[in-house]
């Protein structure tokens, strides 16, 4: 499952920057939300396979980088967070001027209808290099049925009648 390597493309583009932080040891480029094809997302839609495209680039050598995004709602409630190496995938060593890229892949959960932001950030360690609030907004469309609180957790369902 994925993009094609063929059509990759590094992210180069951050269509929103609220706030921005670091310590400047390393830069986002950009951030792309792209739909299982590899085109622009517009829309999330409960259970769309959808890539999270995090781009970086280092100005120091970094021994132990990592990038990751979070995911909050219109009030600014961070709800969701996660980062390469948290999911196995550090990228490793890299050295002053390279560049990285990072893809989440995911199947989007049912939200409650709303508008949705990913901010990504790049780290040395425990130390922030770089960090966009709001980086992108992206609204979420309704699903099937209503939806109790942030999220629709599915799950299988057993009734046992007893005797």
């Amino acid at each position: 499952p994925g993009i094609p390597r063929a059509n990759f493309a590094p992210a180069n583009h951050i269509p929103n920057i609220d706030h921005r932080s670091g310590d400047g040891g390393a830069e986002i480029l950009g951030i792309s939300l792209l739909d299982e094809f590899g085109d622009p997302l517009h829309l999330l839609l409960p259970g769309a396979r959808i890539l999270v495209r995090i781009s970086a680039q280092t100005r120091r050598d970094l021994f132990r980088p990592d990038l990751g995004i979070r995911l909050r709602n219109h009030l600014g409630l961070e709800f969701a967070a996660t980062s390469a190496a948290r999911e196995g995938h550090a990228p490793g060593p890299l050295r002053a001027g390279e560049a990285v890229s990072v893809d989440f892949h995911f199947e989007v959960p049912e939200l409650y209808p709303g508008t949705f932001s990913f901010s990504p950030w790049v780290s040395e360690g425990d130390a922030v290099c770089d960090s966009v609030e709001n980086a992108i907004t992206i609204p979420m469309a309704r699903g099937d049925g209503p939806v109790y609180g942030y999220l629709r957790t599915p799950c299988h369902i057993e009734v046992h009648t007893v005797a």
